[in-house]
């Protein structure tokens, strides 16, 4: 420390609130993954890979809140957005973050 230095600390309190219903999420470059459209209105579509087939895919509110979910059955899977809220999701495969999504 140099003479006339101060020292200030300052505590901020945060309250943190997490969700149970998903685990975690990890990040990767799936580039070879094709969502469309963006934003979405009644159908959201997913061009996935063959390595995708049967694995769990998911829409992921920002509060981290599963707003749906189902198994990679085709490499070109569908999901219906009808009862789905609008807002920003991420769309999640295997626990690994695909795309940011836009439900209108």
């Amino acid at each position: 420390d140099m003479p006339g230095d101060s020292i200030v600390t300052c505590y901020y309190p945060i309250t943190l609130v997490l969700k149970n219903e998903v685990d975690a999420i990890s990040s990767s470059a799936n580039e070879d993954i094709i969502v469309y459209p963006n934003p979405a209105n009644n159908t959201l579509y997913i061009n996935c890979t063959a390595s995708q087939l049967g694995k769990q895919i998911s829409l992921v509110s920002l509060l981290g809140e599963v707003a749906c979910s189902d198994t990679v059955s085709s490499l070109q899977q569908s999901i219906e957005l009808a009862e789905i809220p609008t807002g920003i999701y991420l769309v999640v495969i295997d626990k690994t973050f695909v795309r940011k999504i836009t439900v209108e």
